[in-house]
């Protein structure tokens, strides 16, 4: 019997609203009134989330935007909450800067590229090789996304820099250090083939049956996007203490203070982006079918935020 009384909140280091929500109590203040509780499932990967809402151990997460996508195409019933603005320079494809044999994304033909597969790289990639006259297959990936303690995007670092992949789809902190170093070039920003939102979606299930605390959740984004918009130091310090990886406070801060920060209402902007992106995951065979992801936009979840 699902009790609603309580939220299931999967938690990540790839998420950091919801990383920070986890250890400051906005959420839990404003479930007080209502008698309820949260319970927050911690795991080190964000593509964990498909399957923990797949089993039912969580109701909500967050994540860039394929996971959502694959959701729909695996026949999980999902809704979207909530989006942030566009993240351009959350991300980017890179190679090491003494590469002089790759200059532009068609050079990657038959390399090898390491990327997060099944998270927002899997669209950044597939859409950068797509505009370069390629495929997904064209290029051998080195998927770094693992289950255990860690960060991709450190994997995918010390990959590149040990020469033993060729470029590198990273993300910050280990991607502004990198980039600091002058270890790596880019060759593709973000911002030039995707939006690259994050993304917070859950079950449709839990938000029929449980719309108070779905709105609770909203305004706990609200409130702990706006608390490290103003206290970019103090996250910072939260991130290095607690996320996994040797990331300095500086250099958390730093990564912090190149997001954008505050969910944004699901409109229509975002669902057209989704929708090319799930067309073109389909049309590569990344994803099982043909989605339509306006199926996964549904009241009241979509018009939470302007609420909140």
């Amino acid at each position: 019997m699902p009790d609603d009384t309580l939220i299931r909140i999967g938690v990540h280091p790839s998420n950091p609203s919801l990383f920070a929500l986890r250890r400051k109590g906005f959420l839990n203040r404003l479930l007080a009134p209502l008698d309820a509780r949260v319970e927050w499932v911690e795991y080190p990967s964000g593509l964990t989330t498909l399957p923990l809402l797949a089993q039912d151990r969580i109701d909500v997460s967050g994540t860039g935007a394929t996971p959502p996508i694959s959701a729909q195409a695996d026949g999980l019933d999902v809704v979207y909450i909530a989006a942030s603005e566009p993240r351009p320079a959350h991300g980017k494809l890179v190679v090491r800067s003494d590469d002089d044999e790759i200059e532009v994304v068609a050079d990657l033909k038959g390399r090898k590229v390491a990327l997060a597969h099944g998270s927002y790289q899997t669209i950044l990639l597939a859409v950068a090789l797509d505009q370069a006259g390629l495929t997904f297959d064209d290029v051998e990936r080195v998927d770094t996304a693992a289950a255990d303690a860690g960060s991709d995007s450190a994997r995918g670092r010390a990959l590149l820099e040990r020469g033993e992949v060729d470029a590198w789809i990273g993300g910050d902190p280990d991607l502004l250090a990198a980039e600091q170093a002058g270890a790596v070039r880019p060759l593709i920003d973000t911002g030039e083939v995707m939006s690259n939102r994050s993304v917070w979606f859950g079950r449709r299930d839990f938000a029929r049956r449980s719309p108070l605390l779905l709105e609770a959740f909203v305004e706990a984004l609200v409130q702990i996007d706006a608390w490290i918009a103003r206290n970019p130091p103090a996250a910072a310090e939260l991130f290095a203490a607690h996320a996994p990886g040797l990331t300095s406070a500086e250099e958390w801060e730093s990564a912090l203070r190149r997001r954008p920060w505050g969910p944004k209402p699901i409109g229509d902007a975002f669902v057209e982006e989704q929708q090319r992106a799930a067309d073109l995951l389909a049309r590569q065979g990344i994803v099982a079918r043909r989605i339509d992801v306006r199926d996964a936009v549904a009241e009241p979840a979509a018009a939470l935020v302007g609420a909140a």
